[in-house]
């Protein structure tokens, strides 16, 4: 009896399958998932380990009622056919839903995951189009490369059961590029006779010879210098040497600023534009050097050595300083070759 009924059963199962196929194609249609369409993420920061924003947007297909949308993270593929390894690192756990458009109502489930991701609401019947879901305070994966995202509707409101819709999605983790330079301290600084450029390259000449000299007329000279630097404290100029001598002969210097006076003994120098007598210029240049105070009055002149003569207050371009000499001599200065060597020192202040 039991075969009998067996074989009844069966022909009976089979004769409305091969009479109506057509009901079979039907069912399986009504179950096949649809893709979701015009997908993407969006990552605030990419960096590895960075705390930051992940905005995703699709499209919704189906007009199936929706109580939950997952966003499954993995660090193999995209594809629901594949396992999903979770990426290390990564932590969603604590992501906080901060914007909503399109489908709406949805609150971060209490069945989320470091790596998955549940939205949820109120189950209700969703309007076919674009969505946008923005999530702060998500951790990114600790590994470079591509990492995937897989994206599910259900009718459940917790991501459980058969999925709707799906979507996969990939995106890339880049390490911090650090991108630096190194400005060193400069200061830059050169002595001329003649210095006719902007810069130091077109400097040339260590020698001023003041000619003959004669008690009645003055005999004068210039040498060129240029300064600039990057120190915030700008730079200090200083001269140091002696007045010019002949053996134990001598020509005194300056102590104090004072005109040029033909027939007495002086020796001094400033850094402006004279006219008694006509020599020297202004300090020139797009930089904030100024000549220093008591080198600073034209027809005064004077000469002590290790003298502040320029300077800047802080960092700054080229100046180009002008030094005027004088030398005036007595009847009775006894002849010979009067010679000095002046040395002027920069410091920068960085």
């Amino acid at each position: 009896q039991m075969r009998m009924t067996f074989d009844s059963r069966l022909k009976y199962i089979l004769a409305p399958l091969l009479a109506v196929p057509v009901l079979f194609l039907g069912t399986y249609s009504s179950v096949r998932a649809a893709d979701l369409t015009n997908r993407y993420i969006r990552l605030d920061n990419s960096q590895v380990s960075v705390t930051t924003i992940h905005t995703f947007g699709f499209n919704i297909v189906s007009p199936d009622d929706i109580g939950s949308i997952v966003f499954d993270y993995c660090s193999n593929s995209p594809l629901d056919d594949d396992p999903c390894l979770a990426p290390t690192g990564l932590d969603v756990s604590v992501a906080s839903l901060d914007t909503q458009l399109g489908e709406t109502g949805f609150s971060i489930h209490g069945s989320t995951t470091a790596t998955r991701l549940v939205l949820s609401r109120v189950v209700a019947t969703p309007t076919p189009g674009p969505v946008q879901y923005i999530f702060s305070n998500v951790i990114n994966p600790d590994t470079v490369g591509s990492q995937y995202v897989r994206i599910y509707t259900y009718l459940s409101d917790d991501g459980s059961g058969t999925h709707i819709d799906r979507g996969g999605l990939a995106y890339s983790i880049s390490e911090l590029v650090n991108v630096s330079a190194y400005v060193p301290p400069v200061l830059r600084f050169c002595v001329a006779v003649a210095i006719p450029g902007s810069d130091c390259t077109s400097a040339s000449g260590s020698r001023v010879n003041f000619g003959i000299l004669s008690p009645t007329t003055t005999g004068t000279g210039t040498t060129q210098m240029m300064a600039a630097t990057n120190g915030v404290g700008g730079y200090n100029i200083s001269v140091q040497g002696t007045t010019m001598t002949s053996g134990n002969n001598i020509i005194s210097s300056l102590p104090a600023r004072t005109s040029s006076l033909a027939g007495t003994q002086q020796f001094g120098m400033n850094l402006v534009d004279n006219s008694s007598p006509n020599i020297g210029a202004s300090v020139s240049g797009v930089g904030t050097g100024i000549a220093a105070s008591e080198y600073n009055f034209a027809n005064q002149f004077k000469f002590v050595s290790g003298d502040l003569v320029a300077s800047s207050p802080l960092s700054t371009d080229y100046n180009k300083y002008t030094s005027s000499y004088i030398v005036n001599i007595t009847d009775n200065q006894p002849p010979g070759v009067y010679a000095t060597t002046l040395t002027f020192i920069a410091f920068a202040s960085f």
